[in-house]
Formats: structure tokens, sequence, C-alpha cells
């Protein structure tokens, strides 16, 4: 439904322009539209002569929503001199706005935990319980729990990353800080509960997609480090939590021997 909405105001607002083109009656704002169909043509060209990326992704293209927005914003309160149009067709639009704009701050409300900028309080709170090392998956975008947890803890928690080369753990720090290598094994030893983070950074298409169907949710790979630390047969798997979103985490609660 949303996007119909959305394709019936773009109609209008380019039926409302070249209506006014054909009076010659055009409007400052009108000219967005040159901009609007030059910059998808050069994007669209582009495509056929860059093969390093994909130049059509969505996230490039985030500049359209300035003039789109504008055209249809104009085009709701503009006279065109089409009478039918002028009469009924004005309060179409801006009603169409407004039940848009409702629709999404509605949903945005629903579901705010997923816009949240980072995941520092779920892990936070997983820590505070748990009270435990906080291992980060191999390929987590650790740093946006990393350094918001040092803050908010002091620098008492107890975080370990994997090494570049992707073997063995470090703990983390500032990137390009030297930083000494330990087995995994050797890193984890003194603990006697591990929370192995996973963090995936997500795009609004794929909150779309889970919303719409969940068993279609984007999932996290095999922790490589979490196989490693099961399969020495002295750590147990207690619990697992997630928290989707924006920055997607996935936290898995390994519990060690006892002293």
């Amino acid at each position: 439904m949303r996007k119909s909405i959305e394709a019936a105001l773009l109609s209008a607002s380019m039926f409302t322009t070249v209506r006014r083109a054909r009076n010659r009656h055009l409007r400052p704002f009108d000219w967005l539209m040159i901009v609007v169909v030059f910059g998808v043509f050069a994007t669209i060209m582009a495509s056929f002569l860059i093969t390093t990326f994909d130049v059509t992704k969505a996230q490039y293209s985030g500049w359209l929503l300035v003039p789109l927005s504008l055209l249809i914003g104009a085009s709701a309160i503009s006279v065109t001199g089409f009478r039918l149009r002028d009469a009924a067709g004005r309060k179409v639009a801006v009603g169409a706005m407004l039940v848009g704009a409702g629709i999404s701050t509605y949903l945005f409300l629903l579901h705010a935990s997923m816009f949240v900028h980072g995941p520092q309080r779920f892990t936070a709170a997983l820590y505070d319980k748990a009270l435990g090392a906080i291992i980060y998956e191999v390929g987590a975008a650790s740093g946006w729990s990393y350094i918001p947890l040092v803050y908010s803890h002091n620098g008492e928690v107890i975080q370990y990353r994997t090494a570049d080369d992707g073997v063995g753990l470090v703990r983390a720090g500032r990137s390009g800080a030297k930083m000494t290598v330990q087995e995994i094994e050797a890193a984890v030893a003194p603990c006697q509960v591990l929370l192995l983070t996973d963090i995936r950074l997500r795009t609004y298409r794929d909150l779309r997609q889970c919303q719409n169907q969940p068993s279609a949710c984007p999932d996290f790979p095999p922790g490589a480090i979490e196989g490693t630390l099961i399969g020495t047969g002295k750590w147990r798997k207690t619990g697992k939590e997630r928290s989707f979103g924006l920055y997607d985490t996935q936290v898995t609660i390994l519990e060690g021997p006892s002293p």
C-alpha cells in the first residue's frame, strides 16, 4: 500500500509539472523534475560503464529523496488550471501525505529498538547480569559495542576480539595499538562465563523483509570461536540472546568448568 501511495503522489507531481509546462506557467521548483530525470539517467548510464560496484544500489540514490519530496509537496498545494484536479486532487494528495507520515511515525515508534544507534544497552544488560568476559566473534562489528562499554563501565569490562590474522585473541582496544595475541583457550582460561558477541550491520531492506516475513530474517554465520571452545569439551552453551535491528546483535552465553 505504501508503494502505491508513493507512486500515486509522484505521478500527481509529474502531472502537475507537465500541465504547468504546457500552460507556460512553470515555477522554480518545477525544474527539480529535470534534476531528477537527468540524475536517474546518469545513474543508469553509469551502471553500464562501472563494473567495480553496483551504482544502482538504493544507498547511492538517497539524494533523490530531497527533490522528490519537494516535488510531491509542491504538487499538493499548487494550482494547475485543471478544475477536477484542483478541486479534489490537492485534498487527496495532502491527505495521502498526512496518512503516509502517520503510518511511518507509528511504525518507527512501534519498532524503535531496531533503530537504536548501536547495541550497547543490549550487551551492557547481558554483561551486568552475567558478569562474564565479552568475546567478539570473527567478523563482528565490535567497535559499536566495545567503545560505549568502555565509557559506561569505566574500562572494567574484559573484552577480546579476533587477531587481525584471524588466529588467536587480543584485548580489544584502540585501532593501531600494539596488542599481544593469545591462544583462544589461554585467553579465556581465567573466565567462568563468556559472552560471545556477534554484531552485523543490517539495511532498511533487511528490516522490512524481516517484518513482512520473519522466516526470511538474515541469520548469523556459525561462530568460529564458539565452535572452537565447545569443541574442547570444557565449555557449554547456556543461552543465546538476540537484538535485531540496524545493529543486529547476537550473544551466546558459555559457561566453563568450575574453579
